[in-house]
């Protein structure tokens, strides 16, 4: 179930009669933070705010930022009220809430591969909104915004640079749209994220044969600069049939990290010799590190 705020908002002239067709421009705030306008029938206009979950606390806040019609001119000091506020509970609005929350305490900055992680303590209010998270490359002072609408007391940065020393600090924001001070400030420095590699781990050929046509089949193991096998990579290379190159082929590692490599078939005779080099593996976000090979090629006899 959801709550929303209703506002109408009736519109006259210089003698209090009733203006048609009159466009309303209105401001929500609290709980939301929509914009909207309307033209007024009869004099009046009806605005609704966005929904928000029943379990939310708070005020909806409607602020009337303009009123435009042909031939008129807005008196915002002649209105009655220009901002009108109701409760979640169907109450009117009490005096507003201008006191902040508490500032997040005990914030804690890790620096880490390409990113910062954050962690602070939750704030115990009862109309507590959110968190929003500010960074600085000086130690005090220029801090920029660079999270907000955060509802967990933890946050990971990513839009960092290796090497670079980063300040932050962070606030808490109430139901009312009050901001707390800064918390403490901690730094953090976040390291260079991990070089993603592949590179041959095995390679096994094989003899086949149709009748009088013999072919070698490679089977090429790829894995990651941690040794674990990937899938997606293409393995490019060259056959060779008793030393002389007979073209390339190329193929795609499966969920095994293998891929299956076919050379052209052959006239072969029993003791002849297919070897398959690979020339290339690549994949999208890794480079090939063929200092990494346990091996490059591999050869199989004609039986």
């Amino acid at each position: 179930k959801r709550n929303s705020g209703r506002a109408v908002i009736s519109i006259a002239d210089e003698s209090g009669s009733p203006i048609d067709n009159a466009n309303v421009e209105v401001q929500w705030s609290g709980l939301t933070t929509s914009v909207d306008a309307g033209l007024t029938s009869g004099g009046d206009v009806q605005f609704d705010s966005d929904r928000v979950s029943n379990t939310q606390s708070g005020q909806f806040i409607i602020t009337v930022t303009n009123v435009t019609l042909g031939g008129f001119v807005y008196d915002s000091a002649s209105n009655v009220a220009t901002t009108a506020c109701v409760e979640t509970t169907g109450n009117p609005c009490g005096p507003p809430d201008t006191d902040p929350p508490a500032a997040p305490a005990s914030l804690t900055a890790t620096g880490g591969p390409g990113e910062v992680s954050l962690d602070w303590l939750d704030n115990s209010e009862p109309d507590w909104a959110s968190y929003s998270v500010y960074r600085s490359t000086t130690s005090g002072s220029g801090y920029g915004l660079i999270a907000e609408g955060l509802t967990s007391s933890q946050h990971t940065d990513t839009g960092v640079t290796a090497g670079t020393t980063y300040y932050y600090v962070v606030t808490a924001k109430d139901a009312s749209g009050n901001e707390s001070g800064f918390s403490n400030e901690d730094s953090a420095t976040p390291s260079e994220p991990p070089q993603l590699s592949i590179h041959v781990a095995d390679i096994s050929v094989v003899i086949l044969n149709q009748g009088k046509n013999y072919w070698g089949r490679a089977t090429v193991t790829v894995v990651d600069q941690d040794d674990v096998p990937v899938s997606g990579a293409q393995v490019d290379g060259s056959w060779t049939w008793n030393s002389a190159g007979i073209g390339t082929s190329s193929g795609v590692t499966d969920g095994n990290g293998d891929a299956t490599v076919d050379s052209s078939k052959e006239k072969a005779a029993s003791g002849d010799v297919f070897e398959f080099t690979v020339t290339d593996l690549t994949l999208t976000g890794y480079t090939y590190d063929s200092g990494s090979n346990v091996k490059d090629s591999e050869s199989a006899t004609v039986p």
